[in-house]
C-alpha cells in the first residue's frame, strides 16, 4: 500500500477540488528520469500549447512500472472516496522545453481552463519527475470556489484578440483565460505545484480551473507524470471507445452517446447546465 500523508485529506478535495500531499513510499523514479532524458523532443511542440507526451516512447520496463504505480493509486482511499468506482483512464509522461514563441503567445493547456471530459468528477494526479518550480513550468490550479460548473470565465481581452486573428486553431482559446487576467481576479485562490517526486497533487480538473506551466529559461526542462482517473461515465467516453476500432466499439459509441445525452439532460433539468453562464473578465 502506498503511504500518503493526510494533509487536508478530509477537506481539500471536497472544498477546493484539489489536494496537495506527500508520497511517503520509497518509490525510485531514477530509471524513469534517465529514460526521459535520453528521449529527444522538439521544443516546437510547445507552440501548439501542449507539452510533449513521451509515454509511448518509454522503455517497456518503465511503462510496466508506471502501470503498477497507477493501479496502486487507483485503490487508494483518496481516489476511491472521491470517485466511488474509479477507473484508470490514461498515463501521460510530459517533457517540456523552452520555446520563446509559446512563451509570448500561450495557448490551449497553457491558458487557464477547465476540462470537459465528463459532466461528473475526475481526478488527475500530478507528480513532478524533476524539480518543478516557476522557472521550469510548475502546474497551477485554482480552487473550485471561484466558479461553479454552470459558470464559465471569459477573458474579454483575449477573446477580442482572437476574434481578429482568423486563427482556427486558437478558436478553443476564446473560452480560456490568460495568466495575467486570471491572477488579476483570483491570485489568492491559486496553488502552484512546486516540488519533486515526493510532492503529489490530486486535482478534479473538471471542476477546477488550471493551467500547464511554461519553461522560462533556455537551459531548463520540465518532466512530469500525469495519472488520469475517472468514473464509469468518464470511462464510457465515446471517443475513447471509438479508438478501439471494432464492430463492438461502434455499437458502444452509439449507446454511450445516448447515455451521455441523458446525463446532460439530467443536469439541465437541475438547472446546472455546464458553462451555461458566462462571466466576463476585463
Amino acid at each position: 500500500m502506498l503511504k500518503i500523508s493526510n494533509i487536508d485529506k478530509e477537506t481539500s478535495l471536497d472544498e477546493n477540488g484539489f489536494l496537495k500531499t506527500k508520497l511517503r513510499e520509497n518509490f525510485n523514479f531514477s530509471e524513469l528520469v534517465e529514460n526521459i532524458k535520453n528521449i529527444q523532443t522538439n521544443s516546437d511542440d510547445q507552440t501548439l500549447g501542449y507539452s510533449t507526451d513521451i509515454y509511448d516512447r518509454l522503455d517497456e520496463s518503465n511503462k510496466a512500472n508506471l502501470n503498477k504505480l497507477a493501479n496502486k493509486f487507483l485503490r487508494y482511499e483518496i481516489v476511491t472516496r472521491y470517485l466511488k468506482i474509479p477507473r484508470l483512464l490514461k498515463i501521460l509522461v510530459l517533457k517540456s522545453k523552452f520555446n520563446i514563441e509559446s512563451l509570448k503567445n500561450p495557448s490551449r493547456a497553457m491558458l487557464w481552463h477547465r476540462d470537459l471530459d465528463d459532466v461528473f468528477s475526475q481526478l488527475k494526479l500530478v507528480i513532478p519527475l524533476n524539480l518543478n518550480d516557476t522557472e521550469n513550468g510548475a502546474f497551477s490550479v485554482a480552487s473550485k470556489k471561484i466558479a461553479p460548473r454552470d459558470v464559465i470565465l471569459v477573458d474579454k481581452k483575449l477573446q477580442d484578440e482572437l476574434e481578429s486573428s482568423n486563427n482556427d486553431y486558437r478558436t478553443e482559446d476564446k473560452l480560456r483565460v490568460s495568466d495575467l487576467t486570471f491572477k488579476k481576479y483570483y491570485r489568492d485562490y491559486i496553488y502552484e505545484h512546486k516540488g519533486d517526486t515526493t510532492d503529489l497533487l490530486f486535482v478534479d480538473t473538471n471542476k477546477c480551473y488550471h493551467k500547464g506551466g511554461q519553461v522560462l529559461k533556455e537551459d531548463h526542462e520540465r518532466y512530469v507524470l500525469f495519472i488520469h482517473f475517472g468514473q464509469l461515465t468518464n470511462f464510457w467516453h465515446p471517443l475513447i471507445q471509438l479508438k478501439k476500432k471494432n464492430i463492438f466499439s461502434y455499437i458502444y459509441f452509439v449507446f454511450v452517446k445516448f447515455v451521455r445525452l441523458f446525463m446532460r439532460l439530467y443536469f439541465s433539468l437541475l438547472n446546472k447546465k455546464i458553462n451555461s453562464k458566462k462571466k466576463f473578465l476585463y
